[in-house]
């Protein structure tokens, strides 16, 4: 039933997308896309990969129970993959932690390493992105919306870690029985991430990191398509985008991400069919982008993997 919640909110908002649109515009903008450009987008979304695997790394190593970058790099890239085909917004990350459980011998660690990295990553956005609009000044004016957005995105956030760091949650959690014990375990690991991590300054830089090379791949693909952005589009709109589209309204971000952008970049002075075919764009570059992960999953090994991890040869 969820799902077809999703496909039909995705079906809403792309019909409201298109309705008003020049169609034949929108075709000139795709079709005169300059493919150099267009693949160093992808390029660039392979880094981001490679760079997440490392920053997975690090959040392993700091919870201990440490794990080879090759096998990170095409766990990683099986969860890029499975949140394209999926419906939800982090359905990539649960198969993602269901395929590290064995690594990790505890499916509230895997849980905790993945989910951990993705709350970590998120802060990074959101400080990004309020930071941005802060220091924007008067060329963000013309954005009535996005600073109660940000603030009220930043609030929830700051909150839910509140939430999930108080160690009164536990005592509440215990009374679901065992599913209450396994969900104490994962708050606990967070805690140690968030608390005590060793490594969580290098995890916070690769985080940004992260971000940055995400923002890049936005310019990249705008300059394959000719599309002119501003500071404001890319330092607070694309951030603010992401940020709403992890929401689990929409399959995979579709239909979410164009309205968002076609709204949003109107005010930096972005055409309806531009904003579209740059949305449109970077759904598909994510999308073939991730396909390896796919072909990753259906290569891997568990039996040999597990035992690799267990005796350290993986």
């Amino acid at each position: 039933m969820k799902t077809f919640l999703q496909a039909g909110v995705s079906a809403v908002l792309l019909y409201w997308v298109f309705r008003d649109l020049d169609w034949q515009k929108l075709g000139l903008i795709l079709a005169g896309m300059h493919m150099p450009w267009f693949l160093a987008g992808i390029v660039l979304y392979w880094l981001n990969l490679a760079c997440s695997a490392w920053r997975s790394r690090y959040v392993m190593q700091g919870l201990g129970s440490p794990m080879p970058y090759p096998l990170l790099l095409r766990l990683t890239g099986i969860g890029a993959f499975f949140n394209q085909v999926l419906p939800g917004a982090v359905s990539g990350d649960a198969v993602r932690a269901y395929l590290s459980r064995p690594y990790t011998q505890s499916l509230a660690l895997a849980v905790a390493a993945v989910f951990g990295e993705r709350l970590i990553g998120l802060g990074v956005l959101i400080a990004v992105a309020v930071l941005a609009f802060v220091l924007g000044g008067f060329w963000l004016a013309s954005l009535p919306p996005v600073g109660l957005l940000l603030g009220l995105i930043a609030l929830a956030y700051l909150a839910g870690m509140a939430v999930l760091l108080w160690s009164g949650l536990d005592r509440i959690a215990r009374r679901a029985g065992r599913l209450g014990e396994k969900l104490c375990e994962v708050r606990l690991a967070l805690a140690t991430l968030f608390q005590g991590h060793a490594c969580r300054w290098r995890v916070l830089a690769l985080s940004l990191l992260v971000q940055l090379i995400s923002i890049a791949m936005f310019v990249v693909l705008g300059k394959a398509l000719g599309v002119s952005l501003d500071a404001a589009a890319i330092w607070v709109l694309w951030p603010l985008v992401s940020l709403l589209t992890v929401l689990p309204l929409t399959l995979g971000g579709w239909g979410l991400r164009e309205s968002l952008l076609v709204y949003f970049l109107a005010y930096s002075g972005v055409a309806a069919e531009q904003a579209l075919a740059l949305s449109l764009l970077a759904g598909f570059t994510v999308l073939l982008a991730s396909l390896p992960g796919g072909i990753f999953w259906l290569s891997l090994d568990r039996r040999q993997a597990v035992a690799g991890a267990l005796t350290g040869q993986t």
